[in-house]
C-alpha cells in the first residue's frame, strides 16, 4: 500500500474528526507533550487503522501517518492510498467541464457544508466521496483512489510543490492586474485569516478571466490544482482555467 499523510483523524476521546494542526498546536503549546492525543488517533474513514504525528520543522510540515502494523479495514479507501498526478488529469481530462465543477461543488458541500439552493445539491451525484475515482489498472478492472486534499489555511510546504490537489477553504478574494508577454491578465489574490486579521496566503492566475468578486465578502473555494513557488511565495495553478468554484 502507498504511504500516506492524514490532514484529520479520528480521536476516540469524543468519537469526532479532527484537524492535525490541532495536534502542532498542542505540541507546539506543551513542549512536545501530545500524550492527551497518543493512542486515540485512527484513520478518519474506517476508524481502525491507528495513525502517529510527525511535528512540523523549519523544512518539513507537520503530517500524520498510519502506525505500520496498524491495518486500514478491507474496504478502506485509504488502502489504495492517493491518486498520482497523472491518474488524477487523466481521469478529469474525460470529464466534461462542468462535470469537473459538479465534483467541486460536491466537494465544498463535503468539507466546507452549507444549506445550497434549493432544488440543487451537486453531493447527490455521487454516492461516494467526491474526492474519490476510479481507475483503471492494468488487468483490466477499476480501483478506487482518493484526488488529495489540502486546506488553504495550511502549511504549503515545498516538498508538495508540483503535487496535485484539490485545495479548499473559507477564503476572502481580490483581482490583481498582471502584465505578461500576451498583455493585460489577471491574479486572483487569496487572503486567509491570520490571528484575526486578513492576510495574503497564495494567489491564482486566471489568465484573461477576471472573476466577478466582491472584496468584502468571505467565500468558500475549491480549486483543482498544483503548488507553485515563485520567490519563495506559494501560488496555486489550476489544471484549468475553469477548474476552479468559489460560492
Amino acid at each position: 500500500m502507498t504511504n500516506i499523510s492524514f490532514e484529520e483523524f479520528y480521536y476516540t476521546e469524543d468519537n469526532q474528526i479532527h484537524n492535525l494542526y490541532e495536534i502542532q498546536k498542542e505540541y507546539e503549546q506543551n513542549n512536545g507533550d501530545i500524550s492527551k492525543y497518543r493512542g486515540q488517533m485512527f484513520c478518519p474513514e474506517c476508524k481502525k487503522a491507528e495513525l502517529r504525528f510527525t511535528h512540523k520543522t523549519n523544512k518539513k510540515r507537520a503530517y500524520l501517518s498510519k502506525i505500520p502494523l496498524s491495518e486500514h479495514a478491507k474496504d478502506c479507501i485509504f488502502k489504495n492510498g492517493y491518486a498520482s498526478n497523472s491518474e488524477i488529469i487523466q481521469f478529469v481530462d474525460n470529464l466534461s467541464k462542468e462535470k469537473v465543477q459538479d465534483r467541486l461543488e460536491a466537494t465544498l458541500n463535503q468539507l466546507l457544508p452549507k444549506k445550497v439552493k434549493e432544488g440543487h445539491d451537486a453531493s447527490n451525484e455521487f454516492k461516494d466521496n467526491p474526492l474519490i475515482i476510479e481507475i483503471n489498472n492494468k488487468k483490466d478492472t477499476s480501483i478506487r483512489k482518493l484526488i488529495p486534499k489540502k486546506s488553504i489555511n495550511s502549511w504549503f510546504d515545498k516538498s508538495e510543490e508540483s503535487k496535485v490537489f484539490i485545495f479548499y477553504g473559507h477564503v476572502k478574494l481580490e483581482n490583481k492586474k498582471v502584465r505578461t508577454r500576451d498583455g493585460i491578465c489577471y491574479e486572483l489574490i487569496v487572503k486567509t485569516k491570520q490571528q484575526n486579521e486578513w492576510k495574503k496566503k497564495t494567489s491564482i492566475f486566471r489568465n484573461r478571466n477576471k472573476d466577478d468578486i466582491d472584496t468584502e465578502r468571505i467565500y468558500d473555494i475549491a480549486v483543482l490544482g498544483k503548488i507553485e513557488f515563485y520567490k519563495n511565495f506559494p501560488q496555486i495553478k489550476t489544471l484549468d482555467f475553469d477548474y476552479i468554484k468559489f460560492r
